[in-house]
């Protein structure tokens, strides 16, 4: 009974942060984020001490949600007075036909690359059990901190300004190639950290029954690099409106990491780190042909594109 609530004010949460981003306002979107990435854990920990089963979680999830919403809503409404009803119904749909192609393509992209990403859950509860999948979501969420904290920020400024780039000048490569280095600048000292120290790391804060995390984190770090360093980048897909290609990419990995979680779990019996490894190398290669697309977007196109017509309107 709480998915909906969870859904509409997950909506909400993203109209802000769009319209706070176009407005350039980058400190209310990482004041966000932090609620967001910070509050969510440790309301989960409080509750899940006086709650039994997931309704606890649930109960987090919305209300950090809701919380992060009314944060947006009250700073932005205060400070630009925004009218939530000011277009009518006509002007709605002459919207929503000039955009069609965006929920047409990326909604099933996005349930793609959600599908693909929760798989590892699935397949290590049914082969190397439920402990195994405690050990996993520990390291994916302690990794994913950093990208919640620090990349997420870098990726609004490059969205706003990448996309008036190319309205403005048809190209953004300079923009593209800084932005490139200055994640990786950000990313090198997080994978030398983890792949040193991650399992005392892990011991030191959480106990030694939980230095296999930090054992499994040396494995995932791989890809969270590597989506920390590329994915920002791949906004120019949107900018381009090249959505049928990236809908076909996650239509890629969703079925490439089904077959090789059979493969590897089911058909070889590997290891658990094994198989995260191989799903990992995966990703990484479908990153690095992000990458690539993503620096030709950036250059100006041969071919006469409407896009640029379209960010000016």
């Amino acid at each position: 009974f709480l998915t909906p609530v969870a859904v509409f004010f997950n909506g909400q949460n993203e109209i802000f942060r769009v319209w706070a981003n176009r407005k350039e306002e980058y400190n209310i979107i990482l004041v966000n984020t932090i609620i967001l990435a910070v509050l969510a854990p440790v309301i989960s920990i409080i509750l899940g001490y006086n709650i039994d089963g997931p309704v606890g979680l649930f109960i987090s999830l919305t209300s950090v949600q809701i919380t992060g919403y009314l944060y947006l809503r009250m700073t932005l409404l205060r400070k630009y007075g925004i009218k939530l009803f000011s277009h009518s119904i006509r002007h709605l749909i002459v919207y929503a036909k000039v955009n069609i192609e965006f929920p047409k393509f990326i909604l099933p992209t996005e349930f793609l690359g959600r599908f693909a990403r929760q798989l590892p859950v699935f397949v290590i509860d049914k082969y190397f059990g439920l402990a195994s999948v405690g050990v996993y979501n520990l390291a994916t969420r302690m990794l994913g901190l950093p990208s919640q904290l620090i990349t997420h920020a870098i990726t609004e400024v490059f969205r706003q300004k990448v996309s008036k780039t190319i309205a403005k000048h048809g190209s953004a490569l300079s923009l593209f190639i800084n932005t490139f280095f200055l994640l990786l600048i950000i990313v090198s000292p997080i994978i030398l950290v983890i792949n040193f120290f991650g399992t005392e790391l892990f011991s030191f804060f959480f106990g030694e029954k939980w230095s296999s995390a930090g054992e499994m984190s040396k494995v995932l770090i791989w890809q969270l690099a590597f989506q920390m360093t590329i994915s920002p980048l791949t906004y120019l897909y949107i900018v381009r409106k090249k959505l049928k290609e990236t809908f076909f990419l996650h239509l890629y990995i969703a079925a490439s990491t089904l077959g090789l979680f059979y493969l590897t779990a089911d058909y070889l019996k590997w290891t658990l780190n094994q198989v995260l490894l191989v799903y990992v190398i995966n990703y990484c290669l479908l990153y690095v042909f992000y990458l690539i697309r993503s620096y030709q977007f950036a250059k100006p196109l041969k071919t006469s594109d409407s896009v640029n017509t379209y960010l000016k309107c």
